[in-house]
């Protein structure tokens, strides 16, 4: 499990930090390691299950990003996947 905080990472529009709170992006994580996630940094604002174009813009400069696998300095996946629909 890998924490990063993410300077440069996805910043989008002209929001500024005391405008937007930071918030928890994990990515990759399934099962157990989710809960076990979880219990170590709360609960996520935000759930990625893969590293793809689509998670990264949405992660701001102030945000905590967990990763189960990898880094932020992984390729993301080519195609993105919509996980707003899955729960």
């Amino acid at each position: 499990m890998k924490v990063m905080r993410t300077p440069g990472l996805g910043s989008i529009g002209k929001m500024t930090n005391t405008e937007q709170m930071p918030c928890i992006h994990f990515v990759g994580f399934k099962g157990d390691e989710f809960t076990r996630a979880k219990r170590a940094f709360g609960q996520p604002d935000f759930i990625h299950r893969v590293w793809d174009g689509r998670a990264k813009s949405m992660i701001m400069d102030w945000d905590t990003v967990v990763f189960a696998r990898g880094t932020e300095m992984d390729t993301p996946k080519m195609f993105n996947f919509d996980d707003s629909q899955v729960m």
